[in-house]
């Protein structure tokens, strides 16, 4: 299974991008505080992997993470700048990603 989905992959690349214009390591500090926290946990023991490491890519840089928000799409932080988080959505509006 493919662990680094799209959004952890576009955070990689941007702090990749940082990396070499700012001269830093940011995006290696990133990738050893993803591997070091997964190192021992079992593959079953998370339910779903792609978005626990964004989630730790996003603890790690979240004024990065916050930047690249609005590349996620219009209807998602429409509906997330209502004061919604994650969660259920109101009553007749369907959170993002659902069908």
């Amino acid at each position: 299974p493919e662990d680094f989905d799209a959004a952890a992959k576009r955070l990689l690349t941007e702090l990749m991008r940082r990396d070499r214009a700012e001269g830093t390591s940011r995006s290696v500090q990133a990738l050893e505080t993803v591997f070091q926290q997964v190192r021992h946990k079992q593959r079953d023991a998370v339910r779903k992997w792609p978005a626990y490491v964004y989630t730790l890519l996003e603890k790690r840089e979240p004024g990065v993470a916050d930047e690249l928000m609005p590349q996620r799409g219009s209807r998602e932080r429409d509906w997330l700048g209502k004061g919604r988080g994650r969660g259920r959505a109101p009553r007749g509006e369907a959170a993002p990603g659902d069908s």
